[in-house]
């Protein structure tokens, strides 16, 4: 029987493996899962990365919302507040929507604690209580199924025709509840499920969050290296040890999600290629794993010829 396939990104040890989960000093013990429980919606900003964790309470500063590019904005702000010596260290965080006309929800914490990366702290990995969902849900699919079938069908139309090379399929439930929901239990299941991710929670606006969870890393920058982490190309795990790994071998030898995946790092190449003088992309993709999901995954690394550029900046190329 082959190995069984590593994780190629480091996300809790050198080898991507979490076997190294709850390794570190004693003080740190219980921290990362301590500002997890303590979010709350409505005023609070949660951040978990397989670096480190975050959470940042109330707003020192709202990001404005006006006609110059949003990274300008964001760097104008951050900037104002350099020139505060008691302000202590200022973070942005907060949401970007796709279509760039509307505005971000993006804020600069009055407060942030910071702690390990989840993935580092074992109390993670105990059970946690969380509250049986209880009431009358409805839930609606948007578009209705018959709108979906017939956008799917166009894609396809349109990718034969040489119009498109890429359609990433994507569809909303809309749930709608007799009773509130209780928010840090989901944020805590999500946090729970894969503790190596990136998992989220911030207000867009009174009365609404947005929570979610992702493997994938869409770009960070320190100093003058840069570093993209597409996935793309998926299948799900396997109920055992040996299907599992089967599953994980012919995704890495699937034509159609191998095309899928260069796609995504053409794209990438070609947005990052301006902005750097050096550019590592492997050959070939490895492979990420999630407590459901095997992703095709590739680290893209590169070295920027002005390190003034801001990761917002990068990230909208």
């Amino acid at each position: 029987m082959p190995a069984t396939p590593r994780d190629p990104v480091d996300r809790a040890g050198t080898t991507g493996d979490t076997t190294g989960a709850g390794r570190g000093p004693a003080d740190t013990v219980g921290r990362a899962t301590a500002l997890l429980g303590s979010w709350r919606p409505g005023g609070d900003r949660f951040l978990a990365s397989p670096h480190r964790t975050l959470l940042g309470r109330g707003v020192r500063v709202v990001v404005p919302h006006d006609e110059r590019p949003l990274a300008e904005r964001v760097t104008a702000t951050l900037a104002s507040l350099a020139e505060d010596p008691d302000g202590g260290p200022a973070l942005v965080m907060g949401a970007v929507p796709f279509d760039t006309d509307r505005p971000a929800a993006l804020a600069v914490p009055a407060e942030l604690e910071s702690a390990p990366p989840l993935a580092g702290d074992p109390l993670i990995a105990l059970p946690a209580e969380h509250p049986t969902v209880e009431g009358r849900w409805r839930v609606r699919p948007v578009p209705e199924p018959a709108r979906y079938t017939a956008a799917v069908a166009e894609a396809v139309r349109r990718m034969r025709a040489g119009d498109l090379r890429k359609v990433v399929l994507a569809r909303t439930l809309e749930l709608e509840a007799d009773r509130a929901p209780d928010l840090p239990a989901v944020l805590s299941r999500l946090a729970r499920r894969d503790p190596t991710g990136h998992t989220f929670a911030l207000p867009t606006a009174p009365g609404r969050s947005l929570l979610g969870a992702s493997p994938e890393l869409l770009l960070s920058r320190t100093g003058d290296r840069v570093v993209a982490n597409p996935l793309a190309g998926s299948t799900p795990r396997g109920p055992d040890l040996a299907e599992d790994v089967r599953r994980a071998a012919r995704l890495l030898d699937s034509p159609k999600d191998l095309h899928e995946h260069a796609v995504v790092v053409a794209d990438i190449r070609a947005a990052l290629e301006p902005w750097c003088e050096e550019l590592e992309i492997p050959e070939r993709p490895g492979l990420v794993r999630t407590a459901g999901m095997w992703h095709l995954s590739t680290t893209v690394t590169g070295t920027l010829r002005d390190p003034r550029p801001t990761s917002l900046e990068l990230a909208e190329a």
